[in-house]
C-alpha cells in the first residue's frame, strides 16, 4: 500500500511536467494530496485511510526518505478535514 502511494504520487508528479522549452510548474506533494481527497470524496463520497503515523515513523527511521509520501498525506488529511467541516455546517 505504502509503495502505491509512492508510485501514485510520483506519477502525478511526473506526469504533470511541460515541453522542455516552458517553465515547469509542479504541484507539491501537499497539494497533490489535498485536491486527491476532494476528488475521492466528489466522485465516491469517501476517502482513503493511510497510515500516517507508520510513515511518519518510516521517515524517522529512513532519514526523510518517505518526505514526499507525508506531505502527500498531509495534503490528504487537511482536504478531508476541510471537506468535513464544510459539509456538516
Amino acid at each position: 500500500m505504502i509503495r502505491q502511494l509512492h508510485d501514485f504520487d510520483e506519477y502525478h508528479y511526473e506526469s504533470n511536467t511541460k515541453t522542455a522549452f516552458s517553465t515547469t510548474d509542479y504541484r507539491s506533494d501537499y497539494q497533490q494530496g489535498y485536491e486527491q481527497a476532494i476528488t475521492d470524496y466528489r466522485t465516491n463520497h469517501s476517502f482513503h485511510h493511510y497510515p500516517d503515523k507508520l510513515i511518519r515513523l518510516g521517515n524517522d527511521i529512513f532519514d526523510d526518505k518517505l518526505s514526499e509520501v507525508e506531505e502527500f498525506i498531509s495534503g490528504y488529511k487537511d482536504g478531508q478535514l476541510n471537506i468535513k467541516l464544510t459539509h456538516n455546517k
